[in-house]
């Protein structure tokens, strides 16, 4: 089996670290122009970088018109989410593209302080409803109130405060960052004619994976 890895600016970086599999070749490349070159595929696997591109249908697109026939490809997109959490998250991101580095740093670091402060408190709050802002009933600490339905602010104890920092620093910095909902990915499979085999919506992020039903030829992994 081959396996073929694209990415547009890490791929030197994916080649160092994967030298010692000599089954594994990973190239530079653009989602958005054409990858005819690369050849047909068996499973084409795109976690986590379609929302990070400036057409995710596009990128999709190209992806799909690589797969062989009876090929699978799975994907993972993020979710829309509540819109007061919407608005603030590219509230947050907008104002870091204007920063410069360590400016940036800052506010991540403030966002990573809140987190931290706010996961340990251990109280809940019974909370009604709010259809309107996407917010659901439920019993709810007040970091997950927080971070589920007004903005991102990620903390986890079994994590050092780098990575928490790291992760939060992941989300807000990428100046592209779409989200999506279930319907708007299935209609990237249908207008694909790929047939949808597997789909699963959490709070965060959307997974679906589709096989490519028509034709013969057999290809790799990518």
């Amino acid at each position: 089996m081959q396996i073929v890895g694209i990415d547009l600016i890490g791929a030197p970086v994916a080649s160092h670290n994967l030298a010692s599999y000599k089954n594994v070749t990973i190239f530079p490349a653009d989602l958005l122009n054409n990858l005819e070159g690369f050849g047909k595929f068996d499973l084409i696997y795109c976690q986590e970088v379609l929302h990070h591109t400036e057409n995710p249908k596009l990128a999709f697109e190209r992806l799909a018109n690589q797969l062989a026939s009876n090929g699978e490809i799975a994907i993972y997109v993020y979710k829309e989410k509540a819109p007061l959490r919407e608005y603030a998250d590219d509230f947050i991101r907008n104002q870091i593209a204007e920063m410069s580095f360590d400016e940036a740093g800052t506010a991540i670091s403030q966002i990573t302080n809140f987190a931290k402060v706010l996961s340990g408190q251990t109280s809940s709050i019974e909370v009604p409803g709010i259809d309107c802002l996407g917010i659901e009933s439920g019993n709810w600490s007040p970091h997950r109130l927080i971070y589920n339905f007004m903005f991102k602010n990620f903390w986890n104890d079994e994590l050092t405060w780098n990575e928490n920092y790291a992760i939060n620093y992941d989300w807000y910095h990428p100046s592209l960052c779409s989200r999506h909902t279930l319907d708007e990915v299935r209609g990237w499979f249908v207008s694909n004619s790929l047939k949808i085999i597997h789909e699963t919506v959490d709070p965060y992020g959307i997974t679906v994976r589709g096989i490519k039903f028509h034709g013969d030829k057999k290809g790799d992994v990518l």
